[in-house]
């Protein structure tokens, strides 16, 4: 199993991102909101970001590397 994490400005992009690389084997574990910046280590002007941590079985191949279907 791979387990990694991704960020980025909003999750139905992230989640594009991940469907059309890795196809329907990739598994959300955990979605969150984050605040990243701030001013002073506080909230104030922080840019808000969100993360979805993710796995993928080694065992499926990736979406993108999958064998076209021949027509008969």
């Amino acid at each position: 199993m791979k387990y990694d994490k991704i960020r980025g400005s909003s999750i139905a992009e992230m989640m594009m991102q991940l469907r059309s690389q890795y196809g329907q084997s990739v598994y959300i574990i955990q979605t969150r909101e984050i605040k990243q910046g701030g001013l002073f280590g506080s909230d104030l002007l922080a840019k808000k970001q969100y993360e979805i941590e993710y796995m993928v079985s080694e065992g499926d191949a990736p979406y993108a590397k999958a064998k076209p279907q021949r027509s008969p």
